[in-house]
C-alpha cells in the first residue's frame, strides 16, 4: 500500500472542501494513494460529497460517475499502465523544477532538474544526486519516464542517473528509455551503469553533434540547441505543436472523399489506390501550441533568446545573483540574473523561472528588484515549483 501524505489529503480536500480530513484520508487509503480514485470513492459513498466537487467537471470535463465508468472500463480491458487525463478535451503539460541547486546539493536546495508530464509520458532533462528524491517527494512516478535530456557530463548534472535506472527497473518497466546527449552520451552512461548493469528495459541513444538539433518523440518537438559552457552544453526547448482545425474548404481543395474526413482528422494516413491522403490535407493552418525552453551552465548566446522566443515559460540559469560576481561569471561561464533578464527581454516569454544557484546564495528573492526592471515577469525558481500548461482558449 502506498504511504498516505499530506500532499495528497490536500489535493483531495482542494477537489472535495466539504471532505473531512478523516474522510480523506480515509480513502486514500482505500485507493492506494490514487487522489482521483479517492475523490471517485468519496462522491460514491457519501451522498452530502456527491456533486459538491465542481473541479472534477472542470479539470477532466467529465462526471464523477462518467470518470468513473472510464476507469472502471479501462481496469477490466487490463494491463493498464497510464491513465490520460484531459481537461476539456485537451491534455495539459505538467512540469517540475525539481531541484534549482548547482554544484552540490544542500540541505534546503536540491540539485537543478526538470520534470515535465504530458500525455502519459514523463520527460527528465538532467539527473543529479538526489533527483530521483525530489521527484519522490513531488509525488510523481518513476515508470512513465520515457526520455531523460542530458545538457551536459558535469556530476551535478547525471551523477543520479545510476539510482535513478535501479528504481525505474523495479517499477517492472519493460518499454525503451531514449536518453539525449552531447556526443560521448552512451559512452558517459555505461561507465555510470557499472553499478546498475541489468535493467529489464533497453536504452537508446541519441547523441547531439550540431548546432542545434530537432527531435520528435513523445508528443514532444525537441529543439537542441549548443551553448557556451567550458565542456560541450546543450539547452532544450520543448514544444507540443497543436494542429490546425478541420477545414472542408482544404478537403474538398484536395478532393478528399468524406468517407476519410474523420480518420485524416484524427491523424490517420489513408491509401486508396495510386492516392494518399495525409492529415495536413484536411486541416487549417496550425494554431499556438506549448513551448517551455531550458537551459543551464552557460554564457548568454544570442541563440538562447531565439529557442525562446515567445515560449510559455523559459527558465534559465542565474548563478550568481549578486553584482560584485559578474567577473565570476564570465570566468566560470555561468550567468548572472541580470544577465539572464536581458534574455528574457529579447524573447519575451511569457515568464521566466530562475534556477541553477550557486551554493553560495543563500535569498535569490533579494536580488528580484533590479532583474524585474529589465524583465518583470521574473521569479526566482524554488525546489518543486510546479506550473500547468494548457494550449490557449480560442
Amino acid at each position: 500500500m502506498s504511504q498516505v501524505t499530506i500532499e495528497a489529503i490536500d489535493k483531495v480536500l482542494e477537489r472535495l472542501p466539504k471532505a473531512t480530513y478523516k474522510q480523506a484520508k480515509e480513502a486514500l487509503q482505500k485507493t492506494d494513494g490514487n487522489v482521483v480514485e479517492a475523490i471517485i470513492y468519496l462522491e460514491s459513498n457519501y451522498s452530502d460529497l456527491k456533486g459538491s466537487s465542481k473541479k472534477t467537471t472542470e479539470i477532466f470535463g467529465k462526471t464523477t460517475d462518467e470518470l468513473k465508468e472510464q476507469v472502471l472500463d479501462l481496469i477490466k480491458k487490463s494491463n493498464v499502465v497510464r491513465l490520460i487525463i484531459e481537461r476539456k478535451g485537451e491534455t495539459m503539460l505538467d512540469v517540475c523544477l525539481l531541484g534549482t541547486g548547482g554544484m552540490m546539493p544542500l540541505p534546503y536546495r536540491r540539485l537543478t532538474a526538470l520534470m515535465t508530464r504530458y500525455n502519459g509520458s514523463n520527460l527528465l532533462i538532467d539527473c543529479g544526486e538526489g533527483t530521483q528524491v525530489a521527484i519522490k517527494e513531488k509525488g510523481w512516478s518513476f515508470k512513465p519516464i520515457d526520455v531523460i535530456c542530458f545538457t551536459h557530463y558535469h556530476a551535478d548534472h547525471i551523477s543520479g542517473l545510476p539510482g535513478l535506472l535501479l528504481t525505474m527497473g523495479n517499477t517492472d518497466r519493460t518499454e525503451p528509455l531514449t536518453m539525449i546527449g552531447p556526443k560521448g552520451l552512451e559512452r558517459v552512461v555505461s561507465a555510470l551503469r557499472v553499478i546498475a548493469p541489468e535493467l529489464p528495459f533497453p536504452i537508446e541513444f541519441i547523441e547531439l553533434a550540431d548546432p542545434k538539433e530537432e527531435i520528435t518523440i513523445a508528443g514532444y518537438r525537441i529543439q537542441a540547441y549548443r551553448v557556451n559552457h567550458n565542456i560541450v552544453c546543450y539547452g532544450y526547448s520543448l514544444s507540443i505543436d497543436r494542429a490546425g482545425r478541420f477545414s472542408v474548404e482544404e478537403a474538398n481543395r484536395h478532393q478528399i472523399p468524406q468517407k476519410y474526413w474523420s480518420r485524416l482528422q484524427k491523424g490517420e494516413i489513408i491509401e486508396d489506390g495510386e492516392q494518399t491522403y495525409r492529415p495536413e490535407m484536411v486541416l487549417g493552418p496550425a494554431r499556438k501550441g506549448i513551448k517551455v525552453t531550458y537551459c543551464t551552465d552557460t554564457r548568454p548566446v544570442p541563440i538562447i533568446a531565439e529557442c525562446a522566443k515567445h515560449a510559455d515559460l523559459f527558465i534559465c540559469e542565474g548563478m550568481y545573483g549578486e553584482p560584485e560576481k559578474s567577473q565570476k561569471a564570465v570566468g566560470y561561464k555561468h550567468m548572472t540574473f541580470v544577465e539572464a533578464a536581458q534574455l528574457a527581454k529579447q524573447a519575451q516569454p511569457k515568464e521566466m523561472w530562475l534556477t541553477h544557484y550557486s551554493p553560495s546564495l543563500v535569498r535569490p528573492e533579494d536580488y528580484m528588484e533590479s532583474v524585474r526592471k529589465i524583465f518583470p515577469r521574473t521569479y526566482p525558481g524554488k525546489d518543486g515549483k510546479s506550473t500547468e500548461l494548457d494550449f490557449e482558449e480560442e
